[in-house]
């Protein structure tokens, strides 16, 4: 199940990973909220260049300490999903790191575009979006029951409005391949809306990410 707009999206490029997409439609999940490629850092800017000639701009960016990272969301002015972009340190692309692995297994482009060009990033997740009313736990037992496994028990982070902000990551079968999101916003007490991310936060799903990704590959190990 995918929205017509994010159909477009990945109809533009061939050569992907491929991305675990949803198999039917789940109660409490209601579009796609980003869509996110990492990119080289030597790449940031014709990225970037490419999306905002296409009717994106920069809506924030968040820097992770535990994994360096700069993780860059791009908001399209008619409310379209958002394009994510999670570029690493260039100094710690040598390490032993989720991003850095990622590049390493899939390389630095993808093929796409109107004359199929080259294109710099490959997609990693795509993320869904959950009504702030809904029961997470009752839409993660649907999407389990379409035979998708999570990574852990949700995160979560509340500001200072009393927003909040939930999310987990799923449907991961090749270490430090890609994966699926869910991400749920619930408004505050005076109806603030939670914007953006959390850049701890996104540390803690990497984190989750990583350790599953050393499980699958013991696993293929032993």
């Amino acid at each position: 199940m995918l929205s017509g707009s994010m159909q477009y999206l990945l109809g533009r490029f061939s050569s992907l990973p491929a991305l675990p997409l949803l198999k039917e439609e789940v109660k409490g999940v209601t579009m796609e909220d980003h869509l996110t490629f990492v990119v080289h850092p030597d790449m940031e800017k014709a990225f970037g260049d490419y999306w905002q000639g296409r009717g994106y701009d920069l809506a924030g960016v968040w820097r992770t300490m535990i994994y360096p990272a700069r993780h860059i969301a791009l908001a399209h002015k008619a409310g379209q999903p958002m394009i994510g972009l999670s570029v690493p340190n260039l100094e710690d692309l040598q390490h032993d790191a989720p991003l850095s692995n990622f590049l390493r297994l899939y390389g630095t482009h993808c093929v796409g575009g109107d004359g199929g060009e080259l294109f710099p990033g490959k997609p990693q997740h795509l993320a869904y979006r959950v009504d702030e009313s809904a029961d997470l736990e009752q839409v993660r037992k649907a999407i389990g029951c379409q035979g998708f496994e999570f990574i852990g028990s949700p995160f979560e982070f509340t500001d200072s409005a009393g927003a909040t902000l939930r999310q987990c990551f799923f449907g991961l079968t090749e270490a430090y391949g890609t994966f699926a999101e869910l991400v749920q916003r619930v408004s505050g007490p005076r109806g603030e809306e939670f914007a953006g991310f959390e850049a701890g936060q996104i540390d803690l799903l990497y984190s989750a990410y990583d350790g599953q990704s050393a499980a699958l590959l013991a696993k293929a190990v032993y």
